[in-house]
């Protein structure tokens, strides 16, 4: 969530992969989910994030060039939304409205997030107060 407003998220389309997604990636050795997290945010925007302790689902899938995933999202608010920047050259990043994030996201993200949507806007409102 953008610090400025949490009413919105930021999304990340990736050049490389011509995609929109989340912030992400692989846990490395020894790194918990938390961890990562962060570590993965601040790589690809330039953000530094707080954790919101909000179980979000599991999403798990399977990948047709690597195989099984599971893929652990976590809500997060930026400290400073003046931060942000782009990791690669193509790449992009926009704070997106909540209630619009489904729509961008590519591949079965979307749906995962409709899912998860009701528990977002009750956070992100409750942020806002």
């Amino acid at each position: 969530m953008s610090k400025d407003n949490p009413s919105k998220i930021l999304v990340l389309y990736r050049a490389s992969q011509k995609d929109w997604s989340f912030p992400k990636g692989h846990i490395e050795q020894g790194e918990s989910i938390n961890e990562a997290t962060l570590r993965e945010v601040g790589e690809e925007t330039g953000l530094e994030v707080e954790i919101i302790d909000l179980p979000l689902p599991l999403l798990r899938y399977v990948h047709p060039s690597v195989g099984p995933v599971e893929l652990h999202l976590l809500l997060a608010k930026s400290t400073d939304d003046r931060k942000l920047r782009t990791e690669f050259g193509g790449d992009k990043l926009e704070w997106e409205r909540v209630d619009k994030v489904s729509e961008k996201l590519s591949y079965r993200l979307g749906d995962y997030f409709n899912r998860i949507l009701p528990d977002i806007l009750r956070i992100s409102s409750a942020k806002a107060n």
